[in-house]
């Protein structure tokens, strides 16, 4: 057995090259530079083991044994068999009186065999570090530095909840799409000068988007603190194409992009930007052949030659995203997604174990969609991401996304900010954190931002200023789209920020937002809404004494016994009593509410067949400011799995912007999902507002504005599907 190469001083600290050979094996060498080896006089003399010296290595003189702290446990490194024999002769060799070979201790007079020890690296995607194995027992496991920086070419050292991490330091950040266009224009080998985009903005086609070393510095002196860069690979492929593989002379100025960001303090996050998003070409032009089957190969190549490019730069500086974006049941399902990442996320580790990934979910990185996400995140690693630009008819102008825009006529709507606008904000962000703490999985808010052609800068702020202050409320990453086109906060060609979108993020003029405390409800006393009990055509007591009633193109109405109403198409209603509450008199909600088990199928053009409650007096209108809440109970049956239920208060002041029989002025909703068992839902009605772009919408009014003239309350199904929406929940 071959002895350790230590040289032992007293008392000292050292530093230890650690060479553990096997007999008949190549020699397995280990240098853990600047791991210090403390020298104590005997065995007895061991310090504790905890976490504080977890890997150090102390030498027992009296033994001349080494030992090494792991788990809250001393373990020796030298065989057990192969030990000094005890004798004083001048001849004694260190392995056995007269061994003066004394390999592997077989020579020793007195010594029986050793153990051979060897460093053992682990299996890749399982840690990243090497056991130290001796004969068939594992004495330890030493992990390498957290940085990876105790060894030069070692893998990086796991950091289990880097995710979780990263995301707290990921609060400020900016996309580039920089490299997102195909880059055959402008580019023709590496530059060290930067990267110019082929694309301009539509604003200005003389605006290139572009990245020059100046940005990085700029960009990091402004505050910023992370770069997702959007990147498209397609375009550089070298060789044929269908191999996927890209031109090192492009990955290399990838490189560069992501070594200019570390190098200013900030982190980088690279992707696959276009590919899985070209798939929705594919409905306007069959022919591109951008099928699920053939994209999924080439997105797995992509994968695996970005991993190994970027395995050199630190877990806590570069991330990797997943295909951006992908896209609808007609693309990509929900399993193909799903094992698609799986497979990318395995490529990745098996590469490059301790890297963090950001995964998002289908229909273009949709919050709803998070749920669809199947795989386990048991290192923590993984990081879930979406992207917000609602509304779109305001955040993206109203302006066309596939041709140069109409300036004249796009970017026309406003923002206000009133109450129900930053509820609607809040009630999102906060669906998507319930949703992370279920799972597990850190949230990044990966794109956000308002196209340059919204005209109300005004509103554009607020509506930047509200999303990033309600993203930090529940603390998610977060990174604006983007630095230089046409949602840009920066004028690439003038070298000039725009002012009101830097204002958004780093120095708020408008306070955003919410008091979750404002939205619980506390002890009430009921008040009679409605009794469905006896009477032959029920009325209620809130609204007057007026009716229910019920409209689609087709309604299937269930057979009852004993029951009439005056509207065709009501049946079998359940009796039950539903509740006004009060606090204080100035807080209502409905509490036991109301219980109608009808079915309505739709068909023709009708998609929102609907029941409703309404005031059959002409001209007459409820007051209802003083409402702050109405909850209802519900369930979407199994035919439904989940299903959602607009909850709609109509006014007079839409029904008075009624032009034509046919206008569709829109009335102030809500749209609430439901579960398929019983719950008991409440809306809030600050959280009312327009229907997107009705005629309601487009004059942005404000519920509050209009809350003392209600002339109906209307439930409205979104499905083109029978709908069992109310039922008994409870005996009266």
């Amino acid at each position: 057995m071959k002895r350790l190469p230590l040289a032992l001083a007293t008392p000292a600290t050292i530093f230890l090259a650690l060479t553990l050979t096997a007999c008949g094996d190549d020699v397995t060498k280990v240098t853990e530079t600047g791991a210090s080896v403390t020298a104590v006089e005997s065995e007895a003399n061991l310090p504790d083991c905890g976490s504080d010296n977890n890997g150090s290595f102390v030498i027992a003189q009296d033994k001349q044994k080494v030992f090494v702290c792991y788990s809250e446990s001393w373990f020796t490194l030298n065989g057990n068999d192969g030990s000094p024999a005890q004798s004083t002769t001048a001849d004694s060799a260190a392995t056995g009186k007269k061994g003066a070979d004394g390999k592997n201790g077989t020579n020793g007079t007195n010594g029986t065999n050793g153990t051979s020890c060897t460093g053992v690296a682990f299996e890749s995607g399982d840690s990243t570090g090497f056991k130290i194995v001796c004969g068939k027992d594992t004495l330890g496991v030493i992990l390498n530095g957290r940085d990876g920086i105790d060894g030069k070419n070692g893998r990086h050292g796991m950091i289990r909840g880097l995710a979780s991490e990263l995301v707290k330091k990921m609060k400020r950040g900016i996309n580039s799409a920089v490299f997102q266009s195909p880059g055959t224009k402008f580019f023709k080998g590496f530059s060290d000068n930067g990267f110019v985009s082929d694309w301009g903005t539509w604003a200005d086609q003389t605006n290139y988007n572009k990245m020059e070393k100046k940005h990085f510095k700029i960009l990091a002196e402004k505050g910023f603190d992370h770069i997702r860069f959007q990147i498209q690979w397609h375009t550089h492929f070298t060789g044929d194409s269908s191999k996927c593989q890209i031109d090192p002379e492009y990955m290399k100025q990838i490189k560069w992009a992501v070594e200019n960001t570390i190098q200013n303090g900030m982190i980088a996050t690279v992707n696959e930007h276009n590919l899985l998003m070209q798939q929705e070409q594919t409905a306007q032009n069959a022919s591109n052949g951008l099928t699920y089957a053939k994209i999924s190969p080439c997105e797995k190549a992509i994968y695996k030659q970005l991993a190994e490019s970027m395995s050199e730069y630190s877990p806590n500086s570069l991330i990797i995203e997943l295909p951006n974006e992908p896209t609808s049941d007609a693309f990509i399902t929900a399993e193909q997604w799903n094992n698609l990442a799986d497979s990318l996320i395995n490529i990745i580790h098996g590469v490059d174990p301790a890297r963090v990934i950001i995964v998002g979910g289908r229909y273009n990185y949709d919050k709803s969609r998070l749920a669809e996400l199947k795989m386990d995140n048991p290192d923590g690693l993984l990081m879930a991401s979406f992207h917000y630009y609602e509304p779109f008819y305001f955040t993206g102008g109203g302006c066309s996304m596939a041709t140069q825009p109409d300036t004249v006529n796009c970017g026309k709507m406003k923002w206000n900010a009133n109450v129900a606008q930053r509820k609607t904000i809040y009630n999102d962000f906060k669906a998507v954190s319930d949703w992370s703490k279920t799972k597990g999985m850190p949230v990044y808010l990966g794109e956000y931002g308002t196209v340059n052609f919204v005209k109300d800068k005004t509103s554009a702020e607020k509506w930047l200023t509200a999303v990033t202050q309600i993203a930090d409320m529940f603390g998610f990453g977060t990174a604006m789209h983007e630095l230089g086109s046409d949602y840009g906060i920066y004028n690439l060609k003038n070298d000039k920020w725009v002012d009101y979108k830097v204002r958004a993020i780093f120095d708020p003029q408008y306070d955003m937002t919410l008091d979750p405390d404002d939205y619980q409800i506390q002890d009430y006393q009921a008040t009679l809404i409605e009794d469905f009990d006896d009477a032959a055509y029920p009325t209620n007591t809130y609204f007057g004494g007026n009716y229910w009633y019920i409209y689609a193109s087709n309604v299937t109405a269930r057979n009852a016994s004993n029951v009439k109403y005056p509207t065709a198409g009501i049946s079998d209603f359940l009796y039950n009593n539903a509740y006004l509450a009060s606090v204080n008199g100035s807080v209502y909600e409905l509490h036991k509410s109301f219980y109608a088990v009808f079915s309505v199928e739709a068909s023709g053009n009708n998609k929102y067949p609907a029941f409703g409650l309404g005031i059959n007096i002409p001209n007459s209108k409820k007051d209802m400011s003083s409402i702050k809440a109405i909850s209802f109970f519900a369930w979407a049956p199994g035919v439904l799995k989940a299903g959602k239920v607009k909850f709609v208060l109509r006014t007079a002041y839409s029904e008075s912007l009624k032009q034509d029989p046919s206008d569709w002025v829109g009335d102030f909703s809500k749209e609430i999902q439901l579960s398929s068992s019983w719950n008991e839902y409440i809306v809030w009605l600050d959280d009312l507002i327009p229907e997107p772009y009705s005629k309601l919408d487009t004059l942005q009014a404000d519920w509050f504005d209009h809350n003392d003239d209600v002339t109906a309350l209307v439930f409205q199904t979104r499905h083109h599907l029978l709908a069992d929406f109310f039922r008994k929940f409870a005996a009266a």
